[in-house]
């Protein structure tokens, strides 16, 4: 199995919105699937990670965030699977 490339970004705080990092103002969030179209585009514009590729994996299930005001703006990329015997605890 080939090895996993180490995840390069941190992840500082986790909220329930998109923050400002240097002001801390906080953006109403939407979180909608990334469409196929969508995930296209960000390959064509040489995003490191293959959302396509990602996207068509199945079982799997790629979402975007955005602000409400922009949603042409992806802020955001995820893509969760749920596998057997795993439980998700939010709070």
């Amino acid at each position: 199995m080939p090895k996993s490339p180490a995840f390069a970004e941190r992840i500082d705080k986790l909220t329930r919105s998109i923050e400002n990092a240097q002001t801390g103002g906080s953006f109403p969030t939407k979180v909608r699937t990334l469409p196929a179209a969508v995930a296209k585009r960000l390959a064509a514009k040489g995003c490191a990670f293959n959302w396509v590729r990602e996207a068509a994996t199945p079982g799997r299930q790629v979402y975007q965030l955005h602000t409400v005001d922009n949603p042409r703006i992806i802020q955001g990329l995820i893509s969760l699977e749920a596998k057997p015997d795993t439980y998700l605890c939010t709070w």
